[in-house]
């Protein structure tokens, strides 16, 4: 039996999130999304998830201490992390085992050609 993939989106900024949300679940995903990073941290148990796209720039707390969290949590799952302004070099994202990471604004097709490597082109895990 197969399952779909499941992506959680975290990102502040509305319009972003709709975007992504929409996108996501026209290919077939199954997809939650959060505008409060701290929702994330305190309410979601993340091994629920497959994939998480987050933002960089958020408040109370940014991504990268979201991201910590989560791989604290033991979250295995694979992280994109995207933002028009990060300034971290390519050891802090690996150090914080960041799977890919995209510049806004960003290619929401190369989003999807990166979770579709992963999952074997498809949107379903076995």
């Amino acid at each position: 039996m197969t399952k779909k993939t499941k992506i959680l989106l975290i990102d502040d900024d509305p319009l972003i999130l709709m975007t992504l949300l929409h996108y996501f679940c026209d290919k077939g995903y199954a997809v939650a999304a959060a505008n409060s990073p701290d929702l994330i941290v305190s309410k979601i148990d993340p091994h629920e998830f497959d994939v998480v796209i987050t933002d960089y720039r958020m408040e109370p707390i940014d991504g990268i201490e979201m991201i910590r969290n989560l791989r604290n949590k033991g979250f295995a799952g694979k992280i994109i992390l995207v933002s028009a302004l990060c300034g971290l070099n390519k050891q802090a994202l690996d150090e914080l085992r960041v799977d890919a990471f995209f510049e806004k604004p960003f290619d929401i097709d190369g989003i999807h050609k990166k979770i579709k490597e992963w999952t074997g082109g498809h949107n379903f895990k076995a």
